[in-house]
């Protein structure tokens, strides 16, 4: 059976850090492949302003070009809106019954958990590692649970999207922050630039 870390996100932009998150989740938790599964929308997010799907999905491509292992999953594409987490798991269980899933989470999203649809349910269910960030997290605000797997040892990534998005429309360079193709595509393209 194929283990596969699913790292859900809006992805708005993806950026070096996602990417040593993914790589680093694949190498050290026993995972045969990482799926990026691009959210559409989180409906915890709503009034995030989001880039459309697509270019957000060929700058994940520009960014993973070189790597096998790790993969676009569109399939929230295909399921109705909002897009809820324990939706998705039970349509990827049922679409491919020969793997087995497993959760790769952001630290900073902790303190979701307790607002995501049928948490309890995902949480029995599944394996659901925790990928430390430099964030101070509220620990009352966070559930304990056996299958919550935190990464302790993982290096903490000082990257974020928001922090991208604010410093190109400030004009302020963050090549530093993405792969080369993905920076080339986002500075052609004009994104997050108020333009």
């Amino acid at each position: 059976m194929n283990q596969v870390g699913l790292f859900f996100g809006t992805f708005n932009p993806f950026h070096k850090g996602h990417l040593f998150m993914a790589n680093y989740c694949l190498n050290e938790c026993d995972l045969d492949e990482v799926w990026i599964v691009v959210s559409p929308q989180n409906p915890l997010k709503k009034d995030l302003e989001i880039l459309d799907i697509y270019e957000r999905i060929k700058i994940i491509d520009k960014s993973i070009s070189n790597k096998k292992k790790i993969k676009i999953c569109t399939d929230e594409l295909k399921l109705a809106k909002p897009n809820y987490t324990i939706s998705t798991l039970h349509f990827l269980k049922k679409t491919y019954s020969k793997n087995k899933f497993k959760i790769i989470l952001g630290e900073d999203n902790l303190h979701f958990l307790k607002k995501w649809k049928n948490n309890t349910q995902i949480l029995d269910n599944f394996t659901i590692y925790i990928y430390p960030r430099k964030e101070k997290i509220n620990s009352s605000d966070i559930i304990i649970h056996d299958n919550l797997k935190m990464l302790s040892t993982a290096p903490k990534i000082d990257i974020s999207s928001t922090e991208i998005r604010d410093n190109l429309s400030k004009g302020i360079n963050v090549k530093k922050y993405l792969t080369p193709k993905s920076f080339k595509y986002i500075i052609k393209k004009k994104f997050f630039t108020g333009l």
